[in-house]
């Protein structure tokens, strides 16, 4: 073989040794992708504010978006907010809440009786099938009764809500000012 002939046939190699080496590169990167995205998809996802999710992402699972509390001291009670996203073909039955900052937490609802403005108790709220509710001020909303400590502006308040058939909903809500900016 001539020194020509053994020249090219090691440019050769070499340069077939890049290719093969750039395209295990792009084959581990892309497996590494693949292996991160799936990974995230089985994490469970916290259902709050921040959690932009549709009902295409999430079929069958009862879902909170928007959530925030009042802030409030030690001891008082306070208001909290958000929607309830139900993509299920069946309806459900919000029973009761509670979270880890208050005594107890109530549903309510605030309603008009003769020209008179009132909040009134709710044993449960319907959460229609392929329906949201939306709890806002002035309308449905969760009571927070007792806080154990004062609840301060951008801190984030856990919350479960019960449902009739046992499951549990947990989200987060994020604390507002009392003007709920």
């Amino acid at each position: 073989m001539t020194h020509r002939a053994s020249q090219s046939s090691v440019q050769f190699a070499r340069a077939t040794h890049r290719w093969w080496r750039d395209r295990r590169r792009i084959a581990v990167a892309f497996g590494t992708g693949c292996v991160v995205a799936a990974l995230t998809a089985c994490e469970p996802q916290p259902r709050n504010a921040a959690t932009s999710t549709s009902a295409e992402a999430l079929p069958d699972i009862i879902w909170v978006t928007n959530a925030w509390v009042r802030a409030g001291d030690s001891a008082a009670l306070t208001g909290a907010y958000a929607t309830v996203h139900n993509p299920r073909d069946s309806a459900a039955q919000i029973v009761g809440a509670r979270s880890a900052a208050a005594d107890t937490v109530e549903l309510h609802e605030t309603m008009q009786h003769d020209g008179m403005v009132h909040m009134e108790a709710q044993t449960e709220i319907a959460l229609a099938a392929r329906d949201s509710v939306v709890f806002a001020p002035g309308g449905k909303h969760f009571m927070l009764r007792g806080l154990r400590r004062a609840l301060v502006e951008g801190e984030q308040v856990p919350v479960q809500l019960l449902l009739r058939n046992g499951d549990t909903i947990r989200f987060t809500a994020a604390v507002r000012s009392i003007t709920g900016q």
